[in-house]
């Protein structure tokens, strides 16, 4: 060998070595040519789907100022793995994990060594998208399910789920950004925390266990039926496995029960009467459903509550409120029908008035009373109602032929005086909103006696109207005796709160609440409002 192919040979090698580790270069780094303007092309490529809108992808890798959001130099980025763990637990929070492609992105991120450029660009589409899918449900709720119940009016927070992503990457943020989207209402927590005994419960045979119809079981009682009971409540971990074959109705299984019906909503008897036995034979699947309906619910309230507000909780029969984190005030209250249900909405509380008149809307007084009045004329009048035609001239009902009138043509307007009779009782807390809606006093106080409270048109009845007055209007030097006096007078008045009193007031439909141990309490859907969800949330989960 001569002395020129002594130094050709390892030039020649050199240079194949530097092409080499070029051409290996080219394939690791992003390629400028690559184009982001039609992501969805990229995911064609794994044969994937968005799950976010395709304009919010595109409008992403347009303001994006890098080529690869999750992959730099050829490496992913430690953000993909953030966020593939994140997804990955979705179902922690209720969510599907194969919603936000999941599984996908586990796989390939395993394989990305071996990934071409077009996976490696898919992969970055799929992670954007994935990001951009679980923002928008854990921040706003899911629009499938949201889409199912009309009367839920309460705005949530909004999101911009482009630049949330933009700024998570770029100030390195990315875990921190997605838990922040995540309720943080305790009752949302307490149902997570409940969450994974539900779903092992579901998977479990034990809880399939009917109860056979029956009396009703009682302390002492002895029946094949009692171990039936026992066996749903150790499924319920209200009862120990030691307990599960004896046939006697003891005292340790009526205390079982008890907390059993209090964590439901029913009747605390310690017995296992008809209510009780529904409860007991209905699918654990069904509490599970209900308490991942009610973690979308929260995901549909605003980011807080604030620090001074008012709750009516339609399903608890309740109203409380909440000051600085404590609970300040609570009482029973009386809430729509179902045929006039109570929205879920929220305004601000802003006067109150003593001694209301009372307008009786157009729809009750042709549904309710015009039927009364075609029976006896003066029927409404003995309970201090009058009648008013368009001009305002008050009319003598007993001139008019009501038979001649109906929801089509009915020209009157109604108006009940203050007095003991008053629809509204003798005062009313006004937040003024689109709905007509207020708390107000009842003359029907045995109402608040009965365990399920739907009986209004759709107002909201206190039980204790005089020291929610008291307390709203103890800083304008209002004594006890004076607001009783307005309370009785007879005559109609109108007070405005102070701005520190004006805080807001939340109409609420939950139908499962928690507490922080992850104890829940499930509510009657007394609307029927959780059954579309429940078809929408099984569609999502298939």
């Amino acid at each position: 060998m001569n002395h020129v192919q002594k130094i050709t040979i390892p030039m020649l090698t050199l240079v194949c070595a530097l092409i080499s580790t070029i051409t290996f270069a080219q394939m690791k780094e992003p390629n400028q040519a690559l184009s982001f303007n039609n992501p969805i092309l990229a995911l064609n490529h794994i044969s994937e789907k968005p799950r976010a809108k395709s304009e919010l992808l595109a409008h992403f890798y347009k303001q994006y100022p890098k080529p690869y959001a999750w992959i730099e130099h050829g490496t992913l980025s430690p953000n993909a793995i953030i966020l593939k763990d994140i997804i990955l637990k979705a179902r922690e929070d209720a969510l599907n994990p194969a919603h936000y492609h999941a599984a996908k992105i586990d796989a390939l991120i395993k394989d990305f060594a071996t990934l071409d450029q077009a996976s490696q660009q898919a992969l970055d589409v799929l992670l954007t998208d994935a990001f951009l899918a679980y923002a928008i449900d854990m921040g706003t709720g899911r629009a499938e399910l949201r889409r199912t119940d009309r009367e839920w009016l309460l705005k949530g927070r909004t999101i911009d789920p482009v630049n949330l992503l933009i700024n998570a990457l770029t100030k390195d943020t990315l875990g921190a950004t997605l838990h922040d989207l995540v309720p943080k209402y305790n009752a949302y927590a307490g149902l997570k925390a409940a969450l994974p005994h539900y779903q092992k419960l579901a998977e479990n045979s034990t809880a399939a266990i009917r109860i056979n119809a029956g009396k009703t079981l009682e302390l002492n009682d002895k029946s094949e039926r009692v171990v039936q009971v026992r066996a749903r409540l150790i499924a319920h971990n209200l009862l120990g496995q030691t307990q599960a074959t004896s046939d006697i109705y003891d005292t340790n299984l009526r205390d079982a029960i008890k907390l059993y019906q209090q964590q439901e909503g029913l009747d605390i008897d310690g017995k296992v009467g008809p209510s009780t036995l529904r409860s007991l034979n209905s699918s654990v699947k069904d509490q599970l459903a209900k308490i991942e309906i009610n973690m979308e619910r929260w995901r549909w309230m605003p980011q807080s509550l604030g620090a001074f507000y008012l709750t009516v909780d339609i399903t608890g029969f309740e109203y409380f409120i909440i000051k600085d984190g404590s609970e300040t005030i609570r009482a029973k209250i009386v809430v729509g029908t179902a045929s006039r249900p109570t929205p879920v909405f929220t305004a601000d509380m802003n006067h109150i008035v003593f001694s209301p008149y009372w307008g009786v809307p157009n729809s009750i007084a042709v549904k309710d009373k015009l039927p009364l009045l075609r029976k006896d004329p003066y029927r409404l009048t003995r309970s201090g109602i009058r009648l008013f035609d368009r001009k305002g001239n008050e009319i003598d009902p007993g001139m008019v032929d009501w038979e001649t009138y109906n929801q089509n043509n009915f020209k009157y307007t109604m108006r009940q005086d203050p007095g003991a009779n008053n629809a509204l009782g003798r005062v009313k807390f006004m937040f003024p909103n689109s709905h007509a809606i207020y708390l107000h006093d009842t003359p029907t106080k045995s109402l608040f006696d009965k365990k399920v409270r739907t009986y209004s048109s759709g107002c909201i009845r206190i039980q204790n109207p005089l020291e929610l007055a008291e307390y709203l209007l103890k800083d304008k030097g209002w004594t006890p005796e004076r607001i009783k006096a307005a309370y009785n007078k007879g005559k109609e008045s109108s007070v405005k709160l102070d701005d520190a009193m004006r805080f807001p007031v939340y109409i609420l439909y939950m139908t499962a609440w928690a507490d922080a141990k992850g104890d829940v309490d499930f509510r009657p859907d007394i609307y029927n409002r959780d059954a579309d969800m429940y078809k929408a949330l099984a569609n999502l989960n298939q």
